[in-house]
């Protein structure tokens, strides 16, 4: 047999193959929903029901992917070195104080490396004018995605994240 029949047979033999298993596959479990069927994610996650406003295509994103949601956003402010601080501002553009305890605490903030090689969970505390300050919870240089995980005092659980870049320290000469 000379090597075009060869070839010729191994590509026919694999077309017969994937055929095959792409006609198992949609017999089984077809990629495309099944008409009249549909995923609502606001009824699983307890979200507000469906206002005609656009905000539920944010319920519909998992937490901390966001900086802004559903009016409050996250606002790192500057911070002396050392310390990383950020502000929650409402939907009317107001610093938000009043927040409602989770887990026995009013903020949780959760610091992740974007490679995921560092983590730490905190808990920052609020000054009167709405400043949230803790000691840096930052490790290594780097890339690092902060989520502040509150409930602000009336409203729905919110986690929201925002990216913070730590520049590498300039090394010191002798």
């Amino acid at each position: 047999m000379n090597t075009a029949t060869k070839l010729s047979g191994f590509a026919l033999g694999l077309a017969a193959v994937f055929g095959a298993a792409y006609g198992v596959g949609q017999l089984t479990d077809p990629v495309a929903p099944a008409a009249g069927t549909r995923h609502d994610t606001t009824a699983a996650h307890g979200s507000a029901p469906h206002d005609g406003t656009g905000s539920e295509a944010a319920s519909q994103i998992p937490g901390g992917l966001l900086v802004s949601d559903r009016g409050y956003t996250l606002a790192p402010v500057s911070a002396p070195p050392g310390e990383f601080a950020f502000r929650i501002t409402g939907p009317d553009g107001q610093t938000v104080t009043a927040f409602d305890e989770a887990h026995d605490k009013r903020m949780h903030l959760i610091v992740t490396r974007r490679d995921l090689s560092g983590f730490r969970h905190v808990h920052p505390e609020m000054a009167a004018d709405g400043t949230w300050r803790v000691a840096s919870p930052f490790g290594d240089p780097g890339t690092w995605r902060a989520f502040a995980d509150f409930i602000p005092t009336g409203g729905e659980v919110l986690t929201l994240g925002v990216d913070v870049d730590i520049p590498k320290r300039p090394s010191s000469t002798q």
